[in-house]
């Protein structure tokens, strides 16, 4: 709801936005580039917010939802730090736009990765069952939530802060295959239907097994 809110506040301000473009007074870069950090914090909050509903109690909502907005900070700030030290090392050279360009990329990146967690940790809540040897995946994600900062955090000081990105695509693909419902192979034939046969009345039996007839 508040993106959705904040989304359509923005469509609504667009036009004036381009009107005082062409009459001059705006860098309209820096005005999208605003617009946009305001688009994608409300993403992730709304995220954040959508993924501690699908809690029971009103504690263990505050404690996801507090959980999620620490990995945000944390793991956000960490993953923007490759974008922020090429946007400071080109900003003096001829590369500038594509310093900048990397920077806006970074955080886009971290709002799609946060907010696809927090869709991922509701969606895993509406899970009726799992398997005898499935671990229960809303924890899992929530594991994973927790240990985003440092997994973010570890990538940027193996690449000496360059190559924070790759650690939050890195998250977001453990977060994306840790709720995937097992599949079998597609070589296992289906089992067969388990439904009376239409001359008798009596339930379909396994193979080998002796039936008793009136």
């Amino acid at each position: 709801m508040l993106w959705g809110l904040s989304t359509l506040t923005f469509t609504s301000l667009l036009p004036y936005i381009i009107i005082r473009y062409f009459i001059g007074g705006i860098e309209w870069f820096h005005e999208l580039a605003s617009a946009g950090s305001v688009v994608g914090a409300a993403a992730i909050v709304s995220a954040g917010t959508i993924a501690a509903s699908g809690f029971g109690n009103l504690a263990s909502r505050f404690g996801v939802f507090a959980l999620f907005a620490f990995s945000a900070l944390a793991g956000g700030g960490a993953g923007m730090i490759g974008g922020a030290m090429t946007l400071n090392m080109s900003s003096k050279s001829g590369y500038a736009w594509l310093g900048n360009l990397f920077y806006h990329f970074s955080i886009l990146c971290v709002v799609g990765c946060y907010s696809i967690i927090g869709m991922l940790v509701a969606r895993s809540r509406l899970r009726l069952a799992t398997m005898n040897f499935e671990l229960k995946p809303s924890a899992v994600l929530l594991i994973i939530l927790g240990l985003g900062p440092f997994i973010i955090g570890m990538a940027a000081a193996f690449t000496c802060g360059f190559g924070s990105l790759a650690g939050v695509l890195l998250l977001t693909y453990l977060a994306w295959n840790s709720d995937l419902t097992p599949k079998a192979p597609k070589w296992l034939p289906p089992p067969p239907p388990n439904v009376p046969s239409a001359d008798t009345d009596q339930p379909p039996q396994p193979d080998g097994a002796i039936v008793d007839k009136p």
